[in-house]
């Protein structure tokens, strides 16, 4: 390790232990090189790149102070809203999208954007080489940028699929693309998704069977659940996919706040017959920038498929929007940000296990979840779901119904609600867990006292 970037980890460190906290002046330049024994140019280097996380500010002619530390708690709304996974505006540090927001608008001020149906050629470069850390391997020409992975769908929805074909999709399944498929009259089946994953028996006999469009799935962070499915399923699904020759399309829309190294996707799996889909929306609300990464052999046919969508409206996002992921991703402060925003989620899915421990199965049972914003809470079928939102709203406790995000109603997990820790803080976590139990509580005791 180099020095400056042992001066840069034992500030943090200091910050993190409370040695340091928001104001505190720091050592001087002069001070911290006697400190740490080395150069002053070594201390102002180690500076610099603490000014560039945002972690010091500057004071002229007064010195270096500790900044205000990242935060997912800042709640400004006066209830606890847990029906959503959309995050606050300044969820991502404000001052760097700022600073990436000048910096993309000075670059190409006087030159016109290599823009095409991928999206700026830069930025897809860029997010090649994002993915590629991500051991995800692609070339440019498999990336396509979108608004959004849930357009995406839609537009794939939109293809010239054989009249006599289906869709394949997770019950329960994300809200919109469930609803969408019901509206559009679109021929669906589905498989069971719970905490076990799914059944590989099942799966392969529906892949069997042929005349599947598409397999819809969302591995990891599933939503609603916040379930993952493990390696050897994720390996199963791919090879089936491989010898059935079935496409897979792979939503793996929190996959760029992760940093689990190990995991594999889908598409490294099964790269013929597999459509990654992800989004930094989650992470950075206000560029709503989704993409999707597709075989080699299908590059032709998506080409076709934006093009014919430019004649409804825009396909990729804005460009003022692209041009400022590029200046994040190429700065690496999406990775900074992301290691501090996986801490907070596993600290809050931790907690939540940890408080509804006790709770008695039969009135409420959460479903364990370790990642992502969402998770369920299953309840017992006298607790009726639309009583216990209005009752917990009362106390300014906003949950909602996951009935949407089933195909079909027959799922043990169907009578439930979701929760979302997107703009929960963990202080808030104990009373709001707490209130809904004990309200479930109520209900549940009120009716079996009137069936008696």
């Amino acid at each position: 390790m180099k020095k400056y970037e042992f001066i840069v980890k034992d500030m943090k460190r200091k910050i993190d232990t409370g040695f340091y906290t928001e104001g505190d002046r720091v050592l001087s330049i002069i001070e911290a090189a006697n400190h740490y024994q080395c150069a002053k140019g070594t201390v102002i280097r180690a500076y610099d790149q603490l000014l560039a996380e945002h972690i010091l500010y500057s004071k002229r002619q007064s010195g270096y102070y500790i900044a205000k530390p990242v935060s997912f708690s800042t709640n400004p709304e006066k209830v606890y809203n847990l029906t959503t996974g959309n995050t606050y505006v300044n969820y991502f540090p404000l001052a760097e999208a700022q600073t990436s927001l000048v910096q993309a608008l000075e670059n190409y001020q006087f030159q016109t954007l290599n823009y095409d149906l991928q999206g700026i050629h830069s930025l897809v470069m860029a997010i090649e080489k994002h993915l590629y850390n991500r051991n995800i391997f692609s070339r440019h020409g498999q990336i396509f940028l979108s608004q959004g992975i849930h357009q995406t769908v839609v537009a794939i929805c939109q293809l010239d699929w054989p009249k006599d074909s289906y869709i394949l999709i997770e019950n329960p399944s994300y809200s919109h693309t469930v609803q969408y498929l019901k509206s559009k009259k679109i021929p669906v089946k589905s498989i069971q998704r719970t905490a076990k994953g799914l059944s590989l028996k099942t799966l392969e006999t529906l892949f069997k069977e042929g005349n599947i469009r598409f397999f819809y799935t969302i591995p990891r962070n599933h939503n609603p659940l916040g379930t993952n499915l493990d390696k050897k399923q994720i390996q199963a699904i791919a090879a089936l996919a491989e010898k059935y020759h079935v496409l897979v399309l792979e939503n793996d829309y929190f996959g760029d706040a992760q940093t689990h190294a190990g995991y594999q996707t889908i598409f490294e799996n099964a790269r013929n017959h597999c459509i990654y889909l992800s989004s930094f929306t989650k992470i950075i609300p206000y560029l709503r920038i989704g993409y999707m990464v597709v075989p080699e052999s299908k590059i032709n046919i998506f080409n076709q498929m934006v093009s014919d969508y430019y004649s409804e409206g825009y396909f990729a996002p804005a460009i003022i929007s692209q041009a400022t992921l590029e200046i994040i991703l190429k700065n690496n402060l999406l990775l900074k940000f992301t290691e501090h925003l996986n801490k907070d989620v596993i600290s809050k899915k931790k907690k939540i296990s940890e408080l509804t421990t006790g709770w008695d199965p039969k009135i409420a049972r959460p479903i364990p979840s370790n990642t992502g914003f969402y998770s369920i809470i299953c309840f017992n079928p006298l607790v009726s779901i639309a009583q216990l939102k209005k009752e917990l709203k009362k106390e300014n406790i906003l949950v909602t119904s996951t009935t949407k995000c089933f195909y079909t109603s027959d799922h043990p997990y169907s009578h439930s609600i979701r929760i979302s820790v997107a703009r929960i803080d963990s202080e808030s976590l104990p009373t709001i867990l707490k209130t809904i139990y004990i309200t479930a509580q109520a209900l549940y005791l009120k009716r079996t006292a009137h069936n008696e």
